[in-house]
């Protein structure tokens, strides 16, 4: 059995983004269950997570193109190297370069990361794609998809108000590995991110800003290329500073609370990312998120910030309880996931032709 990897979100900007860590660690999963099945990979070796280089598989080049030409390219492609199941590992995404073929001459298989083009309100990005013919071309291929993996029970029930009826299963990634506490422990600095307007990082900077009367000592860092003019609107409070994202990891383990307002996501995967630091998370009280952290996150409305300085508040008072739940969080999150390898590999074995 031949497996295509479809690799392209490494060139075109999901590498860079949650999709991209979710589809390095379920490969790397499957990779390590020691599958029978000849995998091959189309995309850009250089922009691949590293760790594929070390993977006994196939590369078939890619270089961006656009997805009016991929429309025949990829039959095309799946023919010329004899591929018996193609794995689109981000479809129904908003960036537009990333399209899948017009029809297959094998089976088929499509992770869905979010429904955000299709339901998500306010975010300037989603209501843009919604409108094109891309869109509206995509959802009507996608009913030629043998299967769907969703990477959250909440991207699922989704899935299945846009396509009732459709196979869709869950697979959860795996956690990264859990890390120790930094030297001297955590900081009086709560962490946020930016990056897309669904990260809704005005309501994080406003309840640090109702916070500081009770805590003058504590600043906020905001990770992430972050657009103000969608983002952050309007002066910057003191105390705010700003960092790439190459700095996100050391302040998992440094801060003393990670902030995350989204108003929609798919999953959520730096709670999960800060679980695995033992970080405290205030998160927002959306149902992707609840699946997500469990009891490990103190949750607000993500709406009012008077309420995520509530709960940063609580988080700060009782740090420890807070730290504990948030390891608590990655061994649930972990062994929920311990089976990723295989889940993946039963759904290509059904799949496989006979």
């Amino acid at each position: 059995m031949r497996i295509l990897w479809d690799f392209r979100l490494f060139s075109l900007g999901y590498g860079r983004r949650g999709i991209g860590a979710w589809t390095g660690r379920v490969a790397a999963a499957y990779i390590a269950s020691k599958p029978a099945a000849d995998l091959v990979i189309w995309g850009d070796r250089a922009a691949c997570p590293p760790a594929s280089g070390s993977w006994h598989v196939d590369w078939i080049p890619y270089r961006p193109a656009g997805w009016k030409r991929d429309l025949i390219a990829i039959p095309a492609l799946l023919r010329r190297h004899n591929i018996d199941i193609m794995h689109y590992w981000v479809a129904l995404g908003p960036l537009w370069r990333i399209g899948m073929g017009l029809w297959h001459p094998c089976r088929t298989v499509a992770t869905v990361y979010d429904l955000g083009a299709e339901y998500w309100t306010g975010v300037p990005n989603c209501a843009s794609v919604h409108r094109t013919w891309y869109w509206r071309a995509q959802k009507r291929l996608a009913r030629a998809i043998n299967r769907f993996i969703c990477i959250s029970e909440t991207t699922r029930a989704d899935l299945l108000r846009l396509m009732p009826g459709a196979d869709a299963r869950v697979i959860r990634t795996p956690p990264p590995p859990p890390l120790p506490p930094a030297p001297g422990g955590r900081r009086t600095y709560l962490l946020a991110l930016g990056s897309a307007p669904n990260k809704n990082l005005r309501a994080a900077v406003a309840a640090f800003s109702r916070l500081r009367a009770d805590f003058p000592e504590y600043t906020l860092v905001v990770c992430g290329d972050i657009d103000k003019q969608w983002e952050l609107p309007g002066a910057v409070p003191p105390g705010v500073t700003f960092e790439s994202m190459e700095h996100y990891g050391r302040h998992l383990c440094r801060a003393a609370v990670l902030v995350f307002c989204s108003t929609h996501e798919g999953l959520g995967l730096p709670p999960i990312e800060a679980m695995a630091a033992g970080c405290p998370v205030v998160a927002a009280d959306i149902p992707a998120l609840h699946e997500t952290c469990g009891t490990a996150a103190r949750f607000a409305d993500p709406h009012d910030p008077d309420a995520v300085a509530a709960a940063i508040t609580e988080v700060i008072r009782n740090r420890e309880d807070w730290t504990a739940r948030s390891r608590r969080g990655w061994e649930r999150w972990n062994e929920m996931s311990r089976n990723t390898g295989d889940d993946l590999a039963c759904i290509y074995r059904e799949l496989r032709p006979a």
